[in-house]
């Protein structure tokens, strides 16, 4: 893989290794505005999951995934011997998982596989970062669904009657 920032020289990265598994490569730049370039060498399968552009100095760091369609059990079989230690690289000290949203309109949800994935999901992530808090989000208030498709809103409420005049 190769990688330049800016219109800067082009750095190659080896790659190559007997097993694929998950590597850091950290690149220091000076504060500001830059532009990073990277670029597939010239054999080989090579996946980015993901760049972290970040400054020496304190603040908040948020990394944020989401995937359209996605339940919990997706992310209860995910390879967590990869994503784990990425994770745990990261440092969080507040890891948030929202799903539901699918598995609320799903009529032959199984609530106690659900509650089992939960678990397998939660137990990864007290594995692989022990110190952080975890916010579980569930889905968001919505109607119900009839042969798939939405209700109509509901109607909006009339406005109150005036204000009588009593006494007059």
């Amino acid at each position: 893989m190769d990688y330049r920032v800016d219109d800067g020289a082009w750095t190659t990265v080896k790659t190559a290794a007997a097993h694929a598994a998950p590597e850091t490569l950290s690149i220091t730049i000076p504060d500001g505005a830059h532009r990073l370039t990277l670029r597939h060498g010239k054999k080989g399968t090579l996946d980015v999951f993901g760049v972290a552009i970040e400054r020496e100095q304190p603040g908040v760091v948020v990394d944020g995934m989401g995937i359209v369609g996605r339940r919990v059990g997706h992310l209860a079989q995910w390879d967590w011997s990869v994503i784990g230690p990425q994770l745990a690289r990261r440092d969080p000290r507040l890891v948030i998982v929202q799903y539901g949203t699918n598995e609320a309109d799903d009529p032959g949800l199984d609530l106690g596989r659900v509650a089992a994935q939960w678990d397998v999901v939660l137990g990864h992530l007290h594995d692989y970062v022990p110190t952080a808090s975890v916010l579980v989000l569930g889905p968001p208030d919505m109607q119900s669904r009839a042969a798939g498709k939405a209700f109509p809103s509901p109607p909006t409420p009339a406005p109150p009657p005036p204000a009588s005049s009593a006494g007059s």
